[in-house]
């Protein structure tokens, strides 16, 4: 808000305006190290800053000063990585992170929340592009600028909001989505109030998109003992001191974790999957985290080829204190199938427990050298039968024209589920599907169902086991996102 509110001050103030220019390329950059989604908006935001002012003031002197704001951003994120001790040589695996998580959360992280929020949201959403074809068709060059980069704004944080759109009124996804609006939509009137361009039906529109949003979302202010306390703890070692422990002691509560666990890592490098993180603060472990910290965030095969690599490559990682457990009814071994297969082939069972229990690396860790036996071509909602002797699989799904853009503009219309049939003839499932890692060698030799399957797995107990004999693949709702035919391809390992 801070560079859109230039298109009203007069350019001929050189120091006000590249005061403006510099902090907003600060602020993006500060929040797109806190937050990595910011980096494309912040980037695009700033590129089409330029072009704007260009359209607006037919300036090549504005023009090329514009510029500043992204310079200032590509600068201050330089900086601060560096000061912070970063090696600069890694930006461009970071980079090529930050893409493959934003492209592929749609399909793996979406949910459906509640139908009125969605509707106002989309409702919102339309009526500014209402305005912006209004706005260019009355040739009101500098107010279609401004409206352009607050929709891109609203826009962003609208698909923040409402794909993983949390059940309730309260979510905190939605709430992103509508606490932004309100000041995109408080700094809208004030833009038609100085152009005096406002009429009773503007105004009535303003309102109930304002009231609508006040419904659909909440403000959360903190309450004043929270600042008295932050108050505290910057001033005062002994209150830091306490609170840790507080802390400490509130994640082993939760947690739980036995003792002949805690006793077994000690000072030994150790990780944990699936997600349960704090646990390494509250028994202070010497924490490796994966590369894509928690299971269900490597969710394309590169974000789950880099967990996989960890596994494989670094020999100091001695124990991972794995957990049986997934978000939206997901398999857990399907989350990050590639790196599952490196802690097959890498780790065995040390302490058995549930819902925690304790690998230890082997003495050797290599990849699994897997040999093709078999490919069918399925159909949704089919049962497919499973080789025998296979113990890998790839599914690939082929994607429609339209899923592509239905993902940049919203989020896919159709969940997708896999059913497992036993050698007893018994069926588990049905399991959220993340489809792109469904290419990455999911192993379906055996069904593990709980915690107690993965320790019988791991152990090489696997006569406890029972043996996938059938999958079936089904979808459920609107689907404009995968052609009705996909392809299993089955494989048998050498070890």
């Amino acid at each position: 808000l801070i560079i859109i509110n230039t298109f009203d001050y007069d350019f001929t103030n050189n120091r006000i305006i590249t005061i403006r220019y510099i902090l907003s390329g600060i602020l993006l950059a500060l929040s797109s190290l806190i937050k990595f989604n910011v980096i494309p908006l912040a980037v695009v935001f700033l590129l089409l800053y330029p072009f704007l002012i260009g359209y607006s003031f037919k300036s090549k002197k504005l023009f090329v000063k514009s510029f500043i704001g992204l310079i200032s951003f590509v600068v201050a994120f330089l900086l601060i990585l560096k000061l912070t001790g970063q090696d600069l040589t890694n930006i461009p695996s970071m980079l090529v992170g930050v893409y493959e998580i934003i492209k592929g959360y749609a399909q793996a992280m979406y949910l459906n929340g509640n139908h009125v929020q969605t509707f106002v949201a989309i409702i919102t959403i339309l009526y500014f592009l209402y305005l912006i074809l209004i706005s260019y068709k009355k040739k009101q060059k500098v107010l279609f600028s401004q409206l352009i980069l607050l929709f891109l704004i609203l826009f962003l944080s609208f698909k923040e909001g409402f794909i993983r759109h949390d059940p309730g009124l309260i979510g905190g996804h939605a709430l992103y989505f509508f606490t932004v609006s309100l000041t995109v939509i408080a700094f809208t009137i004030l833009i038609y109030s100085k152009l005096e361009f406002s009429s009773n039906f503007l105004n009535l529109i303003f309102i109930l998109i304002f009231c609508f949003n006040i419904i659909g979302g909440a403000i959360n202010i903190l309450p004043p003992y929270n600042f008295i306390q932050f108050l505290e703890l910057i001033s005062s070692k002994h209150a830091r001191t306490q609170y840790q422990q507080f802390t400490d002691n509130a994640i082993r509560s939760q947690s739980q974790l036995p003792p002949s666990i805690v006793q077994a890592v000690a000072n030994n490098p150790v990780t944990i999957i699936a997600w349960n993180l704090m646990m390494a603060q509250g028994y202070h472990f010497k924490f490796i985290p994966e590369v894509i910290p928690q299971t269900y965030s490597a969710y394309t095969p590169y974000l789950d080829e880099q967990n996989a690599k960890q596994i494989l490559n670094n020999n100091n990682l001695q124990n991972i204190i794995y957990s049986f457990q997934d978000i939206d009814g997901r398999y857990p071994l399907f989350s990050e199938p590639y790196t599952f297969d490196a802690i097959l082939s890498c780790y065995k069972l040390q302490i058995p427990g549930n819902p925690y229990s304790l690998f230890t690396r082997k003495n050797s860790c290599n990849n699994l050298n897997l040999f093709p036996i078999s490919t069918i071509r399925a159909e949704f909602n089919q049962w497919v039968k499973v080789p025998q002797n296979a113990e890998f699989a790839d599914i690939e799904f082929k994607n429609t024209l339209f899923s592509h853009i239905i993902d940049t503009l919203y989020k896919p219309f159709c969940h997708m589920y896999i059913y497992f049939q036993a050698s007893n003839n018994t069926v588990a499932g049905p399991f959220r599907v993340v489809p792109m890692v469904y290419r990455d060698h999911l192993f379906i030799k055996y069904l593990i169902t709980n915690q107690n399957d993965l320790n019988n797995l791991m152990s090489g107990e696997t006569n406890k086991l029972l043996k996938i004999k059938a999958i079936k693949i089904v979808v459920k709702g609107i689907n404009l996102e995968y052609d009705k035919h996909y392809h299993a391809k089955f494989y048998v390992s050498s070890d």
